[in-house]
C-alpha cells in the first residue's frame, strides 16, 4: 500500500462503530448505515469507501501511529481482542471511564487523562462454565496522565500531538449527534501473557463521555463489577437480559431501593467466588 492511499476497510463488529469518522458526514449506525473499520489502525470507522478516501489526508498520521502500536502484538491476538471487545460492547469501557473520572465536568481535564486497563490471557482458553468470552482475567484499571502515552506504547513524543488531535476530532463529531457537552475518554488496553509480565498486545479505544454520565450517582462497587464482567465474560446485553427475565425481582428492587446495594453486593461476591472456583478447576 502506498503512503498516499487509504487502507481497505473491513466490516466492523466493535462497539465504537456508531459514527462515520469523515468530518462532514452525518451518517451513523443508528440511521441504519453499516460501518466498516479501517483495517490498518482498527479504531476508526466509516460508512463507505468514499468517506474513508476523503478522510485519508486527515487520518493517515494517526492511522500509521496506531497501526505501529497494534503491531506490538501478533495479528491473531489482535483479531481475538477485537472480536471480544465487539461482543462485550463499548458500555464496559464507558463504565470504566465514568468510574475513574466521576464528578469531573471539564472536557479539558478528561482529555488530559488516559485510562489503562490491564488484562491477562486465560490459560487454557474459555471454559464451558459460562461462555466463549471468558478469555481474559481482570488485572487492574488506572487513571494516568496523557503524557504517559509514549512510555506505554513505545511511541515517540509526537504521539501526544496525534492523540490530542484524534480526541478533538472524536469529540467534535460526537457533539453533532448528542447535542450535549462531550469529552473523549481514552482507554489503552494492555494484554499480558499468562503467568508472567510479558505484554502481548496493546490497543487504543476512544469512548464518548457526556457530562450527565459523569455527574450522575456513583456506581456501586464499580471496580468489582467491572472485574466480574471481564472475568465471567458478561456482556452489557447479558445484564439487560437478566433484568428482562426477572421482572418481579426488578419490580421489587424498584420498590425497595434501600435493598439494592445489599443485593448487588451479594451478587458480586457470589460471582467472584464462582470465578475463583472456576480458576481453581482449570488450573488443577
Amino acid at each position: 500500500m502506498s503512503s498516499s492511499s487509504a487502507p481497505k476497510p473491513s466490516r466492523s463488529k466493535t462497539g465504537n462503530d456508531t459514527l462515520c469518522h469523515e468530518k462532514t458526514c452525518v451518517n451513523s449506525r443508528l440511521k441504519g448505515y453499516t460501518m466498516s473499520m479501517c483495517k490498518k489502525c482498527r479504531n476508526t470507522c466509516y460508512c463507505s469507501v468514499a468517506c474513508q478516501r476523503k478522510d485519508w489526508p486527515r487520518h493517515k498520521e494517526w492511522c500509521k501511529h496506531s497501526a505501529a502500536v497494534a503491531a506490538l502484538g501478533d495479528s491473531a491476538i489482535s483479531e481475538e481482542f477485537d472480536k471480544w471487545q465487539g461482543e462485550m460492547g463499548v458500555l464496559m469501557l464507558r463504565d470504566i471511564c465514568v468510574h475513574l473520572m466521576h464528578g469531573h465536568a471539564d472536557p479539558e481535564y478528561i482529555e488530559s487523562k488516559l485510562v489503562l486497563l490491564k488484562m491477562r490471557q486465560r490459560e487454557p482458553r474459555g471454559t464451558p462454565l459460562l461462555n466463549h468470552l471468558q478469555i481474559y482475567r481482570f488485572e487492574s484499571i488506572e487513571l494516568l496522565d496523557k503524557s504517559c502515552l509514549p512510555a506505554l506504547t513505545g511511541g515517540s513524543p509526537d504521539s501526544l500531538r496525534l492523540l490530542a488531535q484524534y480526541m478533538r476530532e472524536w469529540r467534535e463529531k460526537t457533539q453533532l449527534f448528542t447535542k450535549e457537552v462531550c469529552a473523549a475518554g481514552w482507554v489503552v488496553t494492555e494484554i499480558l501473557a499468562p503467568g508472567g509480565s510479558k505484554r502481548v498486545m496493546i490497543r487504543h479505544s476512544p469512548v464518548t463521555l457526556t457530562m450527565p454520565m459523569l455527574q450522575g450517582p456513583k456506581a456501586f462497587r464499580a471496580d468489582e463489577v467491572i472485574a466480574m464482567q471481564i472475568n465471567m465474560g458478561a456482556t452489557s446485553r447479558d445484564g439487560l437480559a437478566l433484568v428482562e427475565e426477572n421482572k418481579e425481582m426488578t419490580k421489587w428492587l424498584s420498590a425497595h431501593p434501600d435493598k439494592l446495594e445489599e443485593t448487588m453486593g451479594k451478587l458480586v461476591d457470589f460471582m467472584a467466588k464462582a470465578d475463583d472456583w472456576q480458576s481453581s478447576q482449570t488450573s488443577a
